[in-house]
């Protein structure tokens, strides 16, 4: 079912997902910049005012809008614009340099969850800055040790114990390599 909103003169459609709007319409993307800015007039924005605001999810910072009750990302938004399509199903938008405020089209590559994570930082809970690798107080009969470990197709595979935490960082990026993760991936 196709409706338009006379006051603002948007269209929508509601389908099995709910409503689905033509950003085209009242929104307009510079790839190179990522802005988004208003082609219609919003409540407290001008037409070409630059749209949307930082918004805190998770401990990344996203540009988000408001439009007729509908909270909308700006790098979802600003990907559809430009290619011209729907995201498709199960499928996400990764901001390549963890930058959630920067929607520039460079910036941007849809992805599914697990390729996501391999471009996530690293967890705020890691020992020693780097994804996968922690301190051993009993391993082998031996404190002291470090354990390397690396998350491929939702199993955890074990690289090894190591004498030096720096022959265990060796070895967790030579598997990020192998497994496909970002540079950026745990910094």
């Amino acid at each position: 079912m196709h409706i338009m909103c006379a006051s603002s003169k948007i269209y929508m459609s509601f389908g099995e997902t709910g409503v689905k709007m033509d950003y085209s319409k009242i929104l307009k993307y510079d790839p190179e910049s990522g802005d988004l800015t208003w082609k219609v007039k919003v409540r407290g924005y001008q037409i070409g005012d630059v749209a949307g605001f930082k918004w805190k999810s998770r401990n990344i910072t996203y540009i988000r809008l408001s439009y007729l009750g509908e909270k909308i990302l700006g790098h979802r938004v600003a990907w559809e614009l430009f290619h011209g399509e729907k995201i498709p199903n199960g499928m996400m938008i990764d901001h390549l340099d963890g930058d959630g405020t920067n929607n520039s089209i460079h910036n941007l590559r849809v992805v599914t969850n697990q390729e996501n994570q391999r471009n996530a930082k690293v967890n705020k809970n890691s020992q020693f800055g780097i994804a996968g690798v922690r301190f051993c107080t009993r391993n082998k009969g031996i404190s002291g040790w470090f354990e390397a470990r690396v998350r491929h197709n939702n199993e955890c595979k074990y690289l090894g114990t190591f004498k030096t935490l720096l022959d265990a960082c060796a070895e967790r990026i030579k598997a990020n390599k192998k497994y496909g993760y970002t540079i950026r991936h745990g910094r």
